[in-house]
C-alpha cells in the first residue's frame, strides 16, 4: 500500500507569529550570551543629557560636560539633591539671568565673563551659590569691588541726593523710581517717533 502521508501539525511561523500578536505574547529571539541586553549607544548618550531648571528657565547638557570641574556643585554628587523625579529635572530656585555665564564656564573649559548688564553683587553672590571656587570668585569679587569704587569715587557728589538721581537714571533695575522714569522716558521717545511718522504722511 502506497505511505499515507499525514498532515503536519505543526503550524507554519506566520500563524505563530499571529497567534502571538493575539494573546500579546513575543516571540523575539534571545541572545546566546543570555539575557544580558547592552544598551545602544543613542540610549547611552541620552541618559547623559541632564535638565537644569533655573528660576523656571531650562538649560540642558551633558553630565559629562558637568563634571569637568568636580569641585563645583554642579559636577559634584552633591547636585542630586536638587533632582526632581516627578518632573525629571535638576531644578534650582535662583537668578536665571546670571547661570547662563555659569553654564558657560563648563562649555567653554573655564572661560567667564561678566554680561554689563548683570549686577557684580548678584553675579558673586550666585558663584558662591554654585561654588565655583575661590580663584573665579576672586576674580569677580575685585570687579565688584572696583565696580563701587567707580560710583563712590568717580563721581564726587555734592549731596546724596545727587548720588540717588544718578544711580536712578544709571540703573533701571535700582528700584521702583528708575523703573517709572525708565518706561517714561521709552514711551517719551515712541511718541516723538510715532509723530515724526504721522508728519511725514501725504495730507489728504
Amino acid at each position: 500500500k502506497p505511505p499515507i502521508h499525514r498532515r503536519s501539525q505543526a503550524q507554519p511561523e506566520y500563524f505563530k507569529r499571529e497567534e502571538d500578536i493575539m494573546t500579546g505574547r513575543t516571540s523575539l529571539p534571545q541572545s546566546k550570551a543570555g539575557n544580558n541586553h547592552q544598551p545602544r549607544l543613542g540610549a547611552v548618550k541620552y541618559r547623559d543629557i541632564v535638565t537644569l531648571n533655573v528660576g523656571g528657565l531650562r538649560f540642558q547638557t551633558r553630565r559629562s560636560t558637568l563634571r569637568r570641574y568636580p569641585e563645583t556643585l554642579l559636577g559634584s554628587e552633591e547636585i542630586e539633591s536638587y533632582y526632581e523625579p516627578e518632573m525629571k529635572e535638576y531644578f534650582f530656585d535662583r537668578n536665571r539671568a546670571v547661570f547662563q555665564p555659569i553654564l558657560g564656564y563648563y562649555l567653554s573649559n573655564g572661560v567667564m565673563c561678566l554680561p554689563s548688564h548683570i549686577n557684580p553683587d548678584i553675579f558673586v553672590e550666585e558663584l558662591r551659590f554654585f561654588k565655583m571656587g575661590p580663584h573665579v570668585i576672586s576674580r569677580f569679587a575685585v570687579q565688584q569691588a572696583s565696580s563701587q569704587w567707580y560710583i563712590n569715587n568717580t563721581y564726587h557728589f555734592c549731596h546724596p541726593i545727587q548720588k540717588k538721581i544718578w544711580i536712578c537714571l544709571d540703573n533701571p533695575d535700582s528700584g521702583p523710581s528708575a523703573k517709572v522714569i525708565a518706561y517714561l522716558d521709552l514711551a517719551i521717545i515712541l511718541i516723538a517717533v510715532v509723530a515724526q511718522c504721522v508728519e511725514s504722511l501725504p495730507q489728504i
